[in-house]
């Protein structure tokens, strides 16, 4: 809202409409204490403690996750078991701690981790690639654009390394998160839109949340470990400041050693949000909350503004606006003018509203406001993107966690038989009482015995029989037929069939059989590949948002020459910035059977003459297409100056034409001549 004069109102009905015009306004905060520049505030301290409400809550699905771990990774005998004495007293032990006491070696085969792998491999076989499009029906210009810079984005963050190792977390605990964002790349001296993947245990959001797509979520964030120069680079703009966060945090730049192996084991299990490890890390808490509050918004025709102003902070701005109506008014009068018609430009409107956005907060483990602000992004959403499945019921878990007991039924099928042989291999020695000599007893006779050289003395006498052993018969009770069964159950409720893993279905089973077979087993994983692809394609689409934003600058993108125009690589934002898009994600045709298919029709295609050579090579998948189309651009420039190309340099060219044209030479000089006359 503007003050107007008089002059200001004679001439403003003169002026054409501009744009609308938005503002948002920072709500103010309740000071406690802290650092000057870092202040520690009764809201700070609200969101901290429902940060530990809500970090607590997570506790039982996180002992689920360390279990499943466990399993994944082989240590899968630490369960724990109540043992019972003879008198009467009682002690809990690990399964693997009871059974060495037996003299035993905890033995296992994991089958877990080979099922796990095989269904990664099935991600990287046929990785989601999602295509942008533009609501508009002209937009498709704009939406290839999108497109390739969306494709350079993923180059940058390495996609398929990071949504591999990323889809190995969520079958192993059903969660997949990840964190969005746009950060200065010391590397490569150049900000650029990032997405890193979300430690489950160190993930926090809202309790009641149960909708599968997240929509209930109105507060979340986790919590990360990072060094003082780190913390200084992010939130020290000053000296001052840089002083403050040494108060804070401390000055040594020391990593002291922790009691877990790194690589090894993992620090979930004394992980909290306000407590670090004291390996000399410092600990920020990252949280974005939904927050609501009145605003009264004002359209002011005299400039054709929207203007929102937050009544916490602007407790006045009623009265402010109601004078300058009136203000209005009286010079409406005295000059004639209505001013209650909108055409003269006079008119102010308002009304109160509440609103809701979210607001993003970077907070020490004692409260301190490192940093805070409206959402910084204009997909006007939290960061994060999180994934649990399958939320039945409002409950998670992974793959692995339905085949761990298949897995602890075949261990212990597997070290009954190792103590069923070993019993059986040794037997038991029989020993007179008349036989035992004087200088020994029966555990004497037992320590010489287990021994492989051991000298076993007794007293012969007539009609005593010397030391006996006996062996009994090593007969099958059906372990191996249990585990068998065991590893057919594992694979079915793992939905990873024989076919899936390359293995072999019988001789004489025909090609089409086996692909159906394939293609069934690859069904009983669909849930999980389809759930984990609406993950990927909502990152996708915040990325698309955070591109369209601080994307300013005409640049050519890092796109992937296959499928890519060269006027889509050219990112032009004042194309762009006109449309609103949306994306899809689908599986991509970077397969065996896809790329003999492409390579073939394309062939057939350029054999029929329907297509260029260059059509050819720039949508071909042959390992020769990217260097033989250079040479083939390098010499029509040449014919186009005039130069005929040589033999050797047509031969040269004809070394890379496929290799099932037989007259490949005499084919490459009829698509060149046209460019020769």
């Amino acid at each position: 809202m503007k003050t107007l004069s008089t002059a200001d109102i004679q001439n403003i009905s003169k002026k054409k409409k501009r744009s609308i015009k938005t503002k948002k306004d920072i709500v103010g905060f309740d000071v406690m204490g802290g650092a000057e520049s870092f202040p520690i505030t009764r809201e700070s301290i609200e969101i901290l403690e429902t940060v530990d409400t809500t970090w607590s809550a997570g506790a039982p699905f996180r002992r689920q996750t360390e279990r499943s771990s466990r399993y994944y990774k082989g240590d899968q005998w630490k369960d724990r078991v109540v043992i019972r004495h003879r008198d009467g007293t009682s002690e809990s032990l690990t399964e693997e701690e009871y059974i060495e006491r037996q003299g035993k070696p905890a033995l296992k085969q994991n089958l877990i981790r080979p099922l796990v792998r095989n269904i990664i491999g099935q991600l990287r076989l046929n990785p989601y690639k999602s295509t942008v499009f533009a609501r508009n029906a002209d937009g498709q210009k704009a939406a290839d654009m999108m497109t390739a810079a969306l494709e350079g984005v993923h180059s940058m963050n390495n996609k398929n390394e990071r949504d591999a190792r990323l889809f190995e977390t969520y079958l192993v605990s059903g969660a997949a998160i990840y964190n969005t964002g746009y950060k200065f790349d010391d590397e490569r001296k150049m900000p650029y839109p990032y997405y890193k993947a979300v430690d489950p245990s160190r993930y926090f959001q809202t309790i009641s949340a149960s909708d599968v797509c997240g929509e209930d979520i109105d507060f979340c964030g986790d919590f990360f470990d990072t060094s003082i120069l780190d913390i200084k680079s992010m939130y020290a703009k000053t000296r001052k400041q840089e002083d403050e966060l040494e108060e804070i945090y401390g000055k040594s730049t020391r990593r002291d050693a922790v009691s877990n192996l790194q690589y090894v084991s993992s620090n979930s299990e004394n992980v909290s949000p306000r407590i670090s490890l004291g390996n000399g890390e410092c600990r920020v808490i990252r949280v974005c909350r939904k927050e609501g509050h009145w605003d009264l918004a004002v359209h002011d025709y005299s400039d054709a503004s929207w203007e929102t102003y937050n009544l916490k902070e602007n407790p006045n701005i009623k009265s402010q606006i109601e004078a300058e109506i009136s203000r209005r008014k009286a010079i409406a009068k005295e000059i004639g003018v209505d001013y209650e018609d909108g055409s003269n430009r006079l008119l102010i409107e308002y009304e109160e509203k509440f609103v809701t956005s979210w607001v993003y907060y970077h907070l020490s483990p004692w409260g301190h406001i490192l940093w805070t602000q409206d959402s910084p992004y204009e997909h006007n959403s939290h960061s994060y993107v999180a994934k649990y499945y399958p939320l039945y019921e409002g409950q998670a878990y992974g793959m692995v966690y339905d085949l761990i007991d298949q897995q602890k039924a075949i261990n212990r099928n597997y070290i009954m038989h190792d103590f069923i042989t070993s019993a059986a291999a040794k037997g038991v020695l029989l020993v007179p009482e008349e036989a035992i000599p004087d200088d020994m007893d029966l555990e004497d006779i037992a320590d010489e015995w287990s021994k492989y050289n051991g000298v076993i003395k007794y007293r012969a006498k007539d009609g005593i029989k010397q030391p006996e052993q006996i062996v009994a018969r090593n007969f099958n009770v059906g372990q191996f037929d249990m585990i068998n069964l065991q590893m057919k159950l594992m694979n079915d409720i793992g939905g990873v069939h024989d076919a899936m893993q390359g293995k072999s279905l019988g001789t004489g089973t025909p090609s089409s059989l086996y692909q159906q077979a394939v293609h069934n087993s690859q069904t009983n994983v669909l849930d999980y590949m389809e759930s984990f692809a609406w993950l990927l394609m909502k990152r996708d689409y915040k990325m698309v948002q955070i591109i369209k934003q601080f994307y300013t600058d005409p640049m050519y993108v890092h796109a992937s020459k296959k499928g890519a125009t060269e006027d889509s690589r050219y990112y032009d934002p004042s194309i762009v910035r006109n449309y609103d898009f949306y994306n899809e994600i689908s599986k991509g045709n970077d397969t065996p059977v896809a790329r003999l298919y492409l390579d073939t029709l394309l062939l057939q295609l350029l054999q029929q003459k329907l297509i260029t050579l260059e059509m050819y090579l720039e949508e071909s998948t042959a390992p020769f297409s990217d260097s033989l189309l250079q040479k083939v651009k390098a010499t029509q420039e040449q014919v186009a100056n005039g130069q005929m190309p040589s033999q050797e340099q047509l031969a040269s060219l004809s070394q890379g034409m496929p290799q099932s044209s037989p007259d490949a030479l005499a084919q490459l000089q009829q698509m060149l001549t046209p460019q020769m006359m």
